[in-house]
């Protein structure tokens, strides 16, 4: 199981995960929510993938923040 935690400040990332992979991914680093934390991450199916699977343990935003999930040219807001 790999870790991803987007950094403070503004970031983009792409992950390309691959079958039977997993991958535990954090907004930032810490129990405690903090401003400062800007972080667009993409995750692409790698060529021995036929979907991708996503679950949450726990999730939360802070007041304004917002959450976009996109499947191809479709955003869910």
């Amino acid at each position: 199981l790999e870790g991803f935690n987007c950094p403070a400040g503004k970031s983009s990332s792409t992950i390309t995960v691959g079958a039977g992979e997993s991958l535990a991914y954090s907004s930032q680093e810490g129990a405690k929510y903090t401003s400062n934390v800007d972080c667009v991450v993409k995750f692409r199916r790698g060529a021995s993938c036929d979907k991708l699977r996503f679950s949450c343990e726990s999730f939360s935003l802070g007041k304004g923040d917002t959450m976009f999930v996109k499947k191809g040219n479709k955003a869910i807001r």
